[in-house]
């Protein structure tokens, strides 16, 4: 059963990670909740079943369903930081007041267990960009690019630190130009085709 579960959980990681974005991200954000469903059934207390089954959820933007799984998978693991982060972006999705405040608690703690992560930093620049305090986020954003550019001196960055420092670069760039100019104030919402983050009026509800 094992080898069938670890099976399992790979495949819908890897139908994850496609089902973000690219043309065929709605299949694969399909594809990953059923195969991460089909683990989750196998051991619900694996340490890996609760988070993918979690994020597969979260893939297909059902934020609500990810949430109990995403406390689940903490009480497993409370020191995962990718839980802490894919936690706290599905709060940030839903929006208001407590999710907010409890989406920045998880990116500290995220923050606090990987220091020198310039990711964590950019989630906490995300949860002040959503709650529309740009000098904040800023910092947070000027932060993250910091210790990404010297994660990159030291070895070369993976996909995901790529493209979270590119994403934080336009991030610096747009913040700056709206610092400057008083233009509306935009925050982001999720990936568009290419596996950037998109954006949206704050003021409207999607």
């Amino acid at each position: 059963m094992e080898l069938t579960l670890e099976i399992l959980l790979d495949a819908a990681e890897l139908n994850i990670e496609k089902g973000f974005a690219g043309p065929d991200k709605e299949e694969r954000a399909q594809k990953a909740l059923q195969l991460a469903q089909a683990a989750y059934d196998l051991d619900q207390n694996h340490p890996r079943t609760n988070l993918i089954l979690a994020t597969s959820y979260h893939c297909n933007q059902r934020y609500q369903e990810a949430l109990p799984l995403y406390q689940r998978s903490l009480e497993i693991d409370a020191t995962n930081t990718t839980t802490l982060s894919n936690y706290g972006m599905a709060l940030m999705h839903l929006r208001g007041k407590d999710n907010w405040q409890k989406a920045e608690e998880l990116f500290t703690e995220a923050q606090k267990l990987e220091p020198r992560n310039g990711v964590r930093d950019y989630f906490l620049g995300q949860m002040n960009e959503a709650r529309k305090i740009p000098d904040t986020a800023l910092k947070f954003y000027k932060t993250a690019k910091e210790k990404l550019e010297t994660t990159k001196r030291n070895r070369n960055l993976n996909l995901e630190e790529s493209t979270f420092l590119l994403n934080t670069i336009e991030a610096i760039d747009r913040i700056t130009v709206h610092l400057h100019s008083r233009s509306p104030f935009e925050f982001p919402i999720g990936l568009d085709e290419e596996g950037r983050m998109r954006y949206h009026n704050p003021g409207i509800m999607i």
